[in-house]
């Protein structure tokens, strides 16, 4: 079994890169043989130029915090912040970070975004990091690619994967008033034959509702929202939209039509 298989990809200066996948993937793989805690065993890796088995500076945050006992930060999501602070001490042409914000409460992760982004967009480096928040990596990496099995399957803006990968769209909707929801409900699966009510059962008692509809080849953004509209307007919803897959769906539905594709493939042979 290969940590990595054929593995190829180039991170610009100026940019933030994105390696999304499973646990198991081979993220921290990749990572290891950048930083040279091991050697690949085929194929050759590169920093400015430069063969990574050389002596080459890099800032590195690891997965799991490396920090002298001397440092006065003791809990968990400070020596956190430590290890982001060090990574980007040195000036160097690039910047590994693994599962930065692991364990960082919601406003230390918003200031360490902002200081990320500042780094990516004010300086010379190229960023490679890992993350399982996808909100994270729509708000810092100008691409990303989605690793499977050592392999990469899909590679672009969070935007292009968004568009080519994703499987459906999700329409929300607000009923008027609480007795009018189920009007709604049997309005939007009348409109659309195919829609999934996936409102949340906690909050079958409130008026918002919820639908996942399967896309087609033939959508077109326009059109779809012009029927949404006229079928809000028609059931005298207060408030809609309409929205594409989420990153998170968008990775969840390239990681399994791969092991499937995978597994009907292994049937054949």
């Amino acid at each position: 079994m290969k940590a990595l298989d054929g593995l190829t990809m180039g991170v610009r200066n100026g940019e933030c890169f994105g390696l999304l996948g499973v646990n198991g993937a081979g993220k921290t793989t990749t990572f290891d043989i950048l930083t040279g805690q091991s050697f690949a065993t085929a194929g050759t890796a590169y920093i400015d130029k430069r063969d990574v088995t050389e002596q080459i500076p890099i800032g590195y945050c690891p997965q799991f915090d490396a920090l002298m006992l001397d440092f006065t930060g003791r809990d968990g999501g400070q020596r956190r912040k430590i290890s982001v602070a060090l990574a980007l001490l040195s000036p160097t042409r690039i910047i590994i970070l693994d599962e930065p914000t692991a364990g960082i409460d919601p406003k230390a992760r918003r200031e360490i975004w902002e200081v990320l982004s500042m780094v990516r967009d004010q300086s010379h480096s190229a960023l490679l990091l890992t993350s399982h928040s996808m909100d994270e990596c729509e708000a810092l990496c100008s691409r990303i690619a989605i690793l499977q099995k050592g392999r990469m399957v899909a590679i672009g803006t969070s935007q292009h994967l968004k568009t080519k990968f994703g499987n459906s769209y999700t329409i929300t909707m607000v009923a008027p008033r609480l007795e009018l929801r189920d009007n709604v409900i049997e309005g939007v699966i009348r409109t659309f034959p195919y829609a999934i009510l996936k409102t949340p059962k906690e909050s079958l008692s409130l008026r918002i509702v919820f639908f996942q509809v399967p896309k087609s080849k033939s959508d077109r953004w326009s059109t779809l929202f012009h029927d949404v509209q006229s079928l809000a307007t028609s059931l005298g919803v207060v408030d809609f939209c309409v929205t594409q897959s989420s990153l998170e769906e968008t990775f969840l539905h390239v990681s399994s039509y791969n092991e499937e594709e995978e597994s009907s493939t292994s049937k054949l042979d």
